[in-house]
């Protein structure tokens, strides 16, 4: 049985209706590569903050985050708390040495640091991420929700929305994800909190006060101790630290949207301002998880936790309001679906494209290129999905494979911009080792309790990388000085106007917002079990 009404179904056909329309709009204004890939130096503070913030808050925010709220309560809300640390690191040392150097995508910042291969090869990786995890799981969980509003075949709902995403990202390039981004945020903020306030508003639950009174004390610990089966506290130094700095510094789907900002002032507003909305995703997704505890109990719960968020929406948002929830996650999961989508289609259509199959390519067959990858890349995607099917938490298996690969993508990024002397020979060590090792550890029984948790595993990954990078590049081409213009942070300290900004008005100032995301942090971390 359908659980929407005639009205859920008209509010949901006019969302698409109007967002298929931005996508024409600014297809009609794509007049070069330029303007469908990167959108350069357009992106005011405030569209690029909502739209890393929208990116990020994908269909697994609400899905995974609640029902790991409703089986841990507020454990893992370090992966939102924490990443503000590697933003702060971004703003300071990366994002200017990428706006100076001018720099197009992250593997061609490696290209000019290490050579070509490796810049190849970072490329190659990054989309082999997005095939084996980011896609799989955003179509997953988005089947997950949909399926208890629309009982038809998951794999009907994956495949249609794959579809949808396709055209409209196809349609409209970087503009039109960034710019329906600034949309959907205040979607998604709003949808979130909607929810959230119904589910403590709920007799079974008494608001807030009902909410710490009823649960264990213990689901609002979220420092755990370093035996802690779930999340030990040493997680939060390591995996988790590592993956932030990885995601926020590295990731192309992140950096696209930086890399478009007006100014160097504009682009680290943006960040800091999205630092501290992210401090409100485990109130507004993991919060409603940990209601329904209260709501359904253990033993009622059909499934895994997973569901619960949905389940919320069926049994207590009213008839017509459930379209505008619903809009509100589908905003979600198109937001990181299309900026996935946008940067596999710029690094596939420069890094290997251009590079290897028509080094003469006009805009236009470029833009074809770009298209046609996305497709390749959603039907890939779509095979993956079963990797992910089945397991009793999906947030936890996706960042299980992230672990793989941010300990040595983080270390030579930093060796990139902090080092003069380690040489490409030393990044190949260091990534082939450490992914391989990451891969075999997480799959045999090594006995060695400290690696039981892939976070720890990704410390340990991450000093192996460090050392791999000074011993491989002991031998190989010494560093040419042509390879550290545009990408150390020797280099940019060289510049004339380093250390200059232009600050249009006071909120501008990074250091009120870095202030205010440590007062927040330390805040919650005190709350929510730091000393106790």
């Amino acid at each position: 049985m359908i659980q929407l009404s005639t009205l859920d179904f008209s509010v949901i056909l006019l969302y698409l209706i109007v967002f298929m329309g931005i996508g024409v709009w600014f297809g009609r204004k794509n007049k070069t590569g330029d303007d469908y890939f990167r959108a350069t130096k357009t992106f005011p503070w405030y569209v690029i903050a909502f739209s890393i913030f929208a990116t990020d808050m994908g269909s697994y925010a609400f899905i995974t985050l609640a029902g790991l709220g409703y089986n841990h309560g507020m454990l893992f809300s370090h992966y939102q708390w924490f990443a503000g640390a590697a933003m702060i690191t971004l703003t300071f040392f990366f994002l200017p040495l990428y706006l100076k150097s001018g720099i197009f995508t992250m593997p061609e910042f490696l290209s000019r640091r290490f050579g070509t291969s490796l810049g190849t090869t970072y490329s190659a990786l990054t989309l082999f991420i997005y095939v084996i995890v980011e896609i799989p799981v955003l179509l997953l969980t988005s089947s997950i929700f949909l399926s208890e509003f629309l009982h038809v075949n998951p794999w009907l709902i994956m495949v249609s929305l794959a579809i949808f995403i396709l055209i409209y990202v196809s349609l409209g390039g970087l503009k039109a994800v960034v710019y329906t981004d600034f949309l959907q945020t205040i979607l998604i903020i709003a949808g979130g909190l909607w929810v959230c306030y119904t589910a403590l508003s709920r007799p079974e639950v008494g608001g807030w006060s009902g909410l710490t009174d009823k649960l264990d004390p213990a689901m609002f610990d979220a420092f755990r101790s370093a035996d802690d089966p779930n999340l030990p506290w040493t997680a939060i130094c390591g995996g988790i630290m590592l993956g932030h700095l990885w995601y926020w510094m590295t990731n192309q789907t992140i950096t696209q949207r930086m890399l478009g900002a007006r100014s160097l002032a504009e682009g680290r507003m943006g960040i800091l301002l999205s630092s501290v909305l992210k401090f409100f995703i485990p109130f507004i997704a993991m919060v409603p998880g940990m209601a329904a505890l209260l709501i359904y109990g253990t033993q009622d719960m059909i499934g895994y936790g997973d569901t619960v968020f949905a389940k919320l929406i069926v049994d207590f948002i009213p008839t017509g309001v459930r379209g505008l929830i619903v809009i509100t996650f589908f905003a979600a999961m198109m937001s990181s679906c299309d900026s996935i989508l946008n940067s596999a289609a710029t690094l596939f259509t420069f890094d290997f494209y251009k590079k290897f199959f028509n080094k003469n390519a006009q805009d236009k067959e470029l833009i074809r290129a770009g298209q046609v990858a996305a497709v390749v890349i959603m039907a890939l995607g779509l095979v993956f999905v079963s990797l992910y099917q089945n397991k009793e938490s999906i947030y936890r298996e996706f960042q299980n494979y992230y672990a793989y690969f941010s300990p040595p993508i983080t270390a030579i990024f930093f060796a990139a911009v902090f080092s003069r002397k380690i040489n490409m020979r030393g990044c190949f060590l260091a990534l082939f080792v450490s992914v391989g090792g990451s891969i075999l550890l997480d799959n045999i029984n090594h006995g060695i309790v400290f690696l039981n948790d892939y976070n720890n595993t990704a410390l340990v990954m991450f000093l192996v990388s460090v050392l791999l990078l000074k011993l491989g590049s002991i031998s190989g081409k010494p560093v040419q000085p042509e390879q550290l213009e545009g990408t150390s942070y020797h280099w940019l300290r060289k510049q004339p106007d380093f250390g200059e900004e232009k600050m249009e008005h006071w909120w501008f100032n990074r250091w009120i917002w870095i202030g205010l995301y440590l007062v927040v942090l330390v805040w919650t971390s005190i709350r929510f079990g730091l000393f106790w």
